[in-house]
């Protein structure tokens, strides 16, 4: 990526305005062709598919084991200090190098006793610029997992976003939320994949579904009204969420779940800390509609994943 092209994104980070953040992704196109359905069903089995369907998700049990898990979250924390011992401060303690950031938990205002234990967030370990472990491209190129993600979208499929959520003892949730409202996409679904790296209480913040959602547009969302809240969290306040379902889940597990299925986390009110690894896919001819930050650096962060129904090995090209 061109310098040029970084020094944009580091320039549109440091500046972006909460309020005017907001505003701007409820400005922003609708879908314009959602699908519920999936391309090729017997990838999947009929079980996980007739679920998808259903409810917008599936849930695979025990798929990552203990100590992949493990390798995961210490080589997300040495990614997280590399980026802020070589990286750009971009505003108050969020570090940018080469298309990875670093995030910080808002509402942490005592000072906290590592620094890992301060960070909400690290984004777009799918690529191997700011680090050497490969821990995070093995599990991107995994045959059973994309077997699944192109049988949804289809035989070509890229990674466009990736993100450790830490969520440490005393981290707020985040409200209820449809993941396309972030997407300047011209087409829907994108699909999420949450691998569970530690395990997943109500009381340590585990997220919250509700089945059957993925069926709506996307809502507008409300400013989260938290002084505390982290940037570009928002909130649906138009929908009725009783059938809400607690996702909880032990290390390993995993949730696919479709970009406009509403869910939400709530606080970490344990003491132990609830983190989760996350990949979002999409098809490869997606176009982007509407303002960006830049087409360029948004196109640095789409690898090929999967090409003509098989992995491939794209990642930081």
């Amino acid at each position: 990526m061109e310098d040029n092209t970084d020094s944009s994104f580091e320039k549109v980070l440091g500046e972006i305005n909460h309020d005017d953040y907001v505003s701007s992704l409820n400005r922003r196109p609708g879908i314009f062709s959602n699908s519920i359905g999936i391309k090729d069903p017997t990838k999947m089995g009929e079980e996980y598919a007739a679920q998808w369907v259903e409810n917008g998700y599936i849930i695979l049990r025990g798929f990552y084991s203990d100590d992949e898990c493990k390798r995961i979250t210490e080589g997300s924390i040495d990614a997280a200090k590399k980026i802020v011992e070589t990286g750009v401060e971009v505003r108050p303690s969020y570090f940018y190098k080469k298309g990875s950031y670093t995030v910080p938990e808002e509402n942490f205002e005592a000072k906290v006793d590592s620094f890992e234990n301060g960070l909400s967030k690290i984004y777009n370990l799918h690529r191997e610029d700011v680090h050497s472990n490969d821990i995070f491209q093995k599990f991107c190129q995994n045959k059973s997992l994309n077997k699944i993600i192109s049988g949804i979208l289809g035989d070509n499929v890229d990674c466009f976003n990736s993100q450790f959520i830490f969520k440490n003892p005393g981290a707020l949730g985040q409200p209820w939320h449809q993941d396309s409202l972030y997407y300047n996409f011209d087409r829907a679904p994108q699909v999420g994949v949450w691998l569970a790296t530690s395990k997943a209480t109500e009381e340590n913040g585990c997220l919250f579904v509700s089945p059957g959602s993925h069926k709506e547009a996307i809502h507008y969302h409300e400013k989260d009204p938290r002084q505390s809240a982290n940037l570009g969290y928002v909130e649906i306040c138009d929908y009725d969420f009783s059938n809400e379902i607690a996702v909880t889940m032990d290390v390993g597990d995993v949730l696919i779940f479709h970009s406009l299925l509403m869910h939400k986390s709530i606080d970490n009110s344990s003491d132990n800390r609830r983190s989760a690894m996350v990949f979002h896919f999409a098809d490869r001819d997606t176009k982007f509609v509407g303002p960006t930050i830049d087409e360029e650096l948004m196109r640095f962060w789409w690898v090929p994943t999967v090409r003509d129904g098989e992995v491939v090995c794209g990642l930081g090209l």
